[in-house]
């Protein structure tokens, strides 16, 4: 089996604590976009509601483990952050996430 590196795999997982964002250390992330050793990655709810997109240093994430499991928790959703998905209330069209549209 071939290792991939976190970048290639689309979901990190936070090795450090981010309070500012009310993210803690093993909240999993969304990678958008990578380059010259940083990883701008993106936290939602589980039902999809934006959290925080932030730009990390490559040593402050790291893969998904192979025996890994999520675990949900209640987190305070930063109201600053762009809504351009709409609130939970108003439900999910197909294909509205697709492709990151923050705007």
């Amino acid at each position: 089996m071939t290792r991939r590196k976190w970048w290639q795999v689309y979901l990190i997982v936070l090795d450090i604590d981010l309070p500012e964002y009310g993210l803690l250390r093993g909240d999993i992330g969304n990678v958008v976009k990578q380059a010259g050793g940083k990883v701008e990655v993106e936290f939602v709810t589980l039902k999809g509601d934006p959290v925080a997109r932030v730009t990390l240093d490559s040593g402050q994430v790291r893969a998904v483990g192979e025996r890994e499991i999520a675990r949900a928790r209640e987190v305070g959703v930063n109201s600053s952050f762009p809504r351009k998905w709409g609130s939970s209330a108003e439900g999910r069209r197909g294909g509205e996430m697709a492709g990151g549209r923050w705007g």
